[in-house]
């Protein structure tokens, strides 16, 4: 007899920055895919920003604005966290602009250092949940 699928078990969820943080942040968002989900496929459009996101227990990656829409598979027990930049923010917080990133998808060690990378990675970790980070 066969197994039935697994369903897919994801939730997208955006935030709306705090106090002063809304002036350079658009939005704060969690993907969270369940451990007993079967894969899931994370799609998104343009949208004009960069985001600096990291899939917990990871460093952070910093995705530059998209010029088309992409796919990105995401396993069960998955959860990402990300920043949405406001796009006159990307400079001061990134030291680059943003059109350095178009269509990019880079280690943020390689804009901040190592150090710096690795630091936003634990404190994701050590936040103890999604919303904390």
């Amino acid at each position: 007899m066969t197994r039935p699928p697994r369903p897919i078990e994801q939730t997208f969820t955006e935030y709306r920055p705090a106090g002063a943080m809304a002036e350079h942040v658009t939005c704060v968002w969690v993907l969270r895919v369940a451990l007993e989900s079967a894969p899931y496929t994370h799609r998104t459009v343009p949208h004009g920003s960069a985001e600096v996101v990291c899939r917990v227990g990871e460093r952070p990656r910093i995705t530059g604005p998209r010029t088309g829409p992409t796919a990105r598979p995401v396993g069960g027990g998955t959860t990402f966290v990300g920043v949405r930049l406001r796009p006159w923010a990307v400079p001061a917080a990134l030291g680059v602009p943003g059109s350095a990133l178009v269509d990019q998808d880079v280690d943020a060690a390689e804009l901040w250092g190592a150090s710096a990378a690795a630091a936003l990675g634990d404190a994701v970790v050590e936040a103890g949940s999604a919303l904390g980070a």
